[in-house]
C-alpha cells in the first residue's frame, strides 16, 4: 500500500460540463478519501498542475489532519477566464515532503474542473464552502482493548528504535534502515487496519534471512502480559514467516513463548503471553522473524506490541484495638525434636545454548517442509 493516495468519491459541486459564465469566481469541490497508510497533514497541499491556463491559481493548503480512511472535501476558488469556450484545470495533492499523489488505481491521476464557459447558457450557482471540511469516519480499531485498571508499561511501537536490531547476525539502526518502519494505520493480509504497526520487510534479503530485535531490559511484576497481533502486511501474498518469542533473564535464562509461522491466509495470530512466571525477574525480550526459504513478499507486521500491567488498589490499613494484658500461667513447652533442614536446590539457569539450537531445529524443519 502507498503512503499517499487518494480516492475520488463525487463532485460536490460544478460536475464535468457544465455550462458557467466567465469572468467570476467559482469554488470547485471534490470529495476524496485517503486510501494510502500516511496522514495528511496541514503541509499537504493542493495544487494546479499541467494547465495551459494563464489564470492564476494558487495552491491551498489543508487545514486540518486527515487520517487513512478518512474523507475530506477539498475545495479551490478559481476565477474563471472571460472567453467562452471550454475550460479545464488538473489539481494534484502535494505532500509536505514534495512527492506528488492523486487518485486511481495508481494514485498518479488528477482531479479536475471541466466547464464550458458560455455566457448566454450560464447556469451558475452560489457557492458557500470555500475550505477543507473533514467528514468524521469511524475510527481505525485498536486491536487490544485496554481495559479499566490497566496501563500500559512499555510501548514497543514507541520503542522501536530503542531495540538492538540484527539481520543474518549484522547488526544496523533501524532509523538508518528500510527494512522496518513504523505505520500509525497499518492493513494487513485480511484488509482491516490497526493502529500502530511495525512493519518487517525482508522481501530484498537474501534467501532464509533472518531478522531479531531485543528490547531493553525489563522488570516483570505479577500479573504482567505481553500482547500483539502477528500478520502479513496487505499485499504481501507470498509472505511465509517463522515468527520467534524469547524472554532472556540477567542471569541468562531464556525461556521461549512462542512460535508461529505466518502465511497469508487471511488470520492475524494473537499473542497474549502470561508474564507471572518471570515476576520479580528482568529481563529482555527477543522478537525474531526467519524467512523460510525465498524472502519475494516477506513483509510482516507486529500490530500493538505491548507489556500490560493490571493496576491493584492498595490495601487499606484498619486500626484495631490493643488487647488487654491478663496474667495468664506459666507453661513449660515440651521438648521438641529439632526439624531437619531439607536443603534447597540451587536453580540452575537455563543455557541459551540448547535453545538457540532448538529454535534453529525448529526453523529449519520449516524451511526444509516449504522448500519441498
Amino acid at each position: 500500500m502507498l503512503c499517499n493516495k487518494a480516492q475520488f468519491i463525487k463532485d460536490v459541486t460544478i460536475p464535468d460540463g457544465s455550462i458557467l459564465r466567465g469572468g467570476i469566481r467559482e469554488t470547485k469541490i471534490w470529495e476524496v478519501k485517503n486510501v494510502g497508510n500516511c496522514v495528511w497533514n496541514k503541509n499537504y497541499k493542493l495544487k494546479a498542475v499541467n494547465t495551459t491556463t494563464t489564470i492564476n491559481v494558487p495552491p491551498v493548503s489543508l487545514t486540518k489532519d486527515v487520517l487513512p480512511g478518512e474523507t475530506v472535501q477539498l475545495s479551490v476558488a478559481i476565477d474563471l477566464p472571460t472567453q467562452e469556450g471550454s475550460f479545464e484545470v488538473n489539481w494534484m495533492l502535494e505532500s509536505e515532503l514534495g512527492e506528488i499523489f492523486g487518485v486511481g488505481d495508481s494514485g498518479k491521476s488528477p482531479l479536475w474542473l471541466k466547464v464550458i464557459i458560455n455566457n448566454a447558457d450560464a447556469t451558475n450557482t452560489p457557492i458557500i464552502s470555500l475550505s477543507p471540511t473533514v467528514t468524521e469516519m469511524a475510527p481505525t480499531p485498536q486491536f487490544f482493548e485496554i481495559k479499566p485498571g490497566t496501563f500500559i508499561v512499555n510501548d514497543f511501537y514507541l520503542e522501536t528504535c530503542d531495540f538492538e536490531w540484527s539481520i543474518n547476525n549484522t547488526s544496523f539502526q533501524c532509523e538508518e534502515n528500510s527494512l522496518i518502519r513504523r505505520e500509525p494505520i497499518v492493513f494487513t493480509e485480511n484488509g482491516t487496519g490497526f493502529e500502530n504497526g511495525i512493519v518487517i520487510d525482508l522481501s530484498n534479503q537474501s534467501s532464509n534471512s533472518t531478522i531479531i530485535a531485543t528490547t531493553n531490559s525489563i522488570d516483570i511484576e505479577a500479573g504482567d502480559k505481553l500482547v500483539m497481533g502477528v500478520g502479513c502486511y496487505d499485499g504481501a501474498l507470498e509472505c511465509s514467516v517463522l515468527v520467534n518469542l524469547v524472554f532472556t533473564t540477567t542471569d541468562g535464562a531464556s525461556s521461549n513463548l512462542w512460535t508461529i509461522g505466518e502465511f497469508y491466509d487471511g488470520q492475524i495470530s494473537v499473542m497474549d503471553i502470561d508474564l507471572s512466571q518471570f515476576t520479580g525477574k528482568t529481563g529482555t525480550f527477543s522478537f525474531t522473524g526467519s524467512s523460510l526459504g525465498q524472502t519475494q513478499g516477506d513483509v510482516i507486521v507486529w500490530i500493538e506490541p505491548r507489556v500490560l500491567r493490571s493496576s491493584s488498589p492498595t490495601p487499606t490499613v484498619t486500626q484495631l484495638p490493643m488487647p488487654t494484658s491478663t496474667s495468664t500461667p506459666t507453661t513449660v513447652p515440651s521438648p521438641q525434636p529439632s526439624p531437619t533442614a531439607t536443603p534447597a536446590p540451587t536453580p540452575v539457569a537455563t543455557d541459551q545454548g540448547p535453545l538457540a539450537e532448538f529454535i534453529e531445529f525448529i526453523i529449519e524443519y520449516f524451511r526444509n517442509l516449504f522448500s519441498n
